[in-house]
């Protein structure tokens, strides 16, 4: 139980900005816990950490909606992807971000699309590999999907390579 993550962080107020993709309510993800506290998203592209009292500690505005992929908390970082086609990764503590980058995003009736799911985070010779799913973002009519790989040094990401796949697709 780390009691800093709790007491440090801030509560952010809730942003309003015009999210990328397809708008739908779906509500949270599934819930993620940590050090702690409790994290997860929102369809509203909202990333939120609660402490186990329900009470906020701090929230995050990002691009995209977000739909039923959770952060992924590895050390001292919140990763999370929306359906701007970028990457986030936030401080878990303060919920500052410390770095975006757009990683996939493909056109569609003129409007660039793009959805980053779930990633896996481990740590390589002192910096951090992050593997995540990539789509057009259409989701139940998915045409183009695969996965990104990208290195994180704990400041900035770097490194983003796409990998298409088809498999599985119509």
């Amino acid at each position: 139980y780390d009691e800093d993550l709790l007491t440090q962080g801030g509560c952010a107020p809730m942003a309003t900005t015009d999210l990328t993709g397809t708008t739908y309510q779906t509500g949270n993800t599934s819930l993620v816990y940590d050090s702690g506290a409790i994290f997860f998203s929102n369809s509203n592209g909202m990333t939120y950490c609660i402490d186990r009292d329900l009470n906020l500690v701090w929230s995050y505005q990002s691009g995209g909606s977000i739909y039923f992929t959770t952060p992924t908390i590895v050390d001292e970082f919140v990763f999370f992807g929306a359906l701007d086609g970028h990457l986030y990764i936030l401080d878990k503590t303060s919920g500052g971000l410390l770095d975006e980058k757009k990683v996939f995003t493909n056109k569609y009736l003129g409007d660039d699309y793009g959805s980053v799911a779930s990633p896996a985070v481990f740590e390589v010779d002192g910096k951090y590999r992050v593997i995540m799913p990539i789509s057009e973002g259409r989701g139940m009519s998915t045409r183009t999907g695969g996965y990104a790989t990208a290195t994180f040094n704990g400041s900035s990401i770097s490194d983003i390579e796409n990998v298409i796949d088809e498999i599985g697709m119509a």
